[in-house]
């Protein structure tokens, strides 16, 4: 079985750049305020205010948890890819040793 470590690890590096742009992205969001006024001062202007605060809330949470999740998936790239590194070097080693037996 061939498995590339080269793309796997390009892939988590990927991933990582993701996270970066998304946790910038959350940031960058987190410091937009919606103003509490800005769709009048009647009930259902001040309503609909609330609703819009709750959706931006709700993106800025959700654009942290893909940061995590991004980041989650460069790590275990990178983990998987030097496992079968690991693996490989291993293997080359026992060949070398039962060849040298023989």
């Amino acid at each position: 079985m061939y498995v590339n470590t080269e793309g796997l690890r390009a892939g988590g590096k990927d991933s990582y750049t993701a996270a970066d742009h998304a946790d910038q992205s959350a940031g960058t969001l987190a410091r937009t305020a919606v103003g509490s006024g800005m769709f009048g001062n009647f009930s259902e202007a001040k309503a609909f205010g609330q609703k819009v605060i709750g959706a931006h809330t709700h993106n800025v949470e959700l654009i942290n948890s893909h940061t995590k999740n991004l980041g989650g998936i460069g790590d275990h790239a990178q983990c998987t890819a030097a496992e079968f590194e690991d693996m490989e070097h291993r293997n080359e080693a026992q060949i070398r040793a039962v060849r040298d037996a023989l």
